[in-house]
């Protein structure tokens, strides 16, 4: 594992403790998050905070991992499974893949793709069309 991969692990380990310090210190002052490409990015550290505390409201308990990946010193590429519990006790488990920049050791540009759909579907406890897929890339059967 690389320098990108030590970047992004660090901000994952951080949100998973919901240290918002820690996975502010993770980027870079001038950062851009798109949290899901084909909405509007979240630009400078200000934002990130409010997405931040946006995500940590619906989730109690994070599973979030990292399962393949590439890399060199400034940018990975990775599938991973974004898993967490809801206040309701619905769990969301959303395989997904991003490609992050790295500058200086942190997270510079970061571009996140999944099916918003789904996703919105499986928050609201509809059955997870991604079960199969999920245990795919994690070596398991469904």
């Amino acid at each position: 594992m690389g320098r990108a991969y030590d970047a992004v692990q660090r901000y994952i380990d951080a949100m998973k403790r919901k240290d918002r310090e820690a996975s502010l210190a993770c980027f870079t002052d001038d950062c851009q998050y798109y949290y899901h490409v084909g909405t509007r990015p979240f630009d400078g550290k200000e934002f990130m905070q409010k997405r931040i505390d946006m995500l940590w409201d619906h989730q109690v308990r994070s599973r979030w991992r990292i399962v393949n990946w590439a890399e060199d010193d400034d940018k990975i590429l990775f599938e991973g499974v974004d898993e967490y519990d809801q206040p309701n006790d619905i769990t969301v488990a959303m395989p997904y893949m991003g490609i992050y920049q790295i500058k200086d050791d942190k997270i510079w540009r970061a571009r996140d793709y999944f099916d918003m759909a789904g996703y919105m579907a499986m928050t609201q406890g509809e059955a997870n069309p991604y079960l199969l897929h999920v245990a795919e890339i994690m070596g398991e059967k469904a």
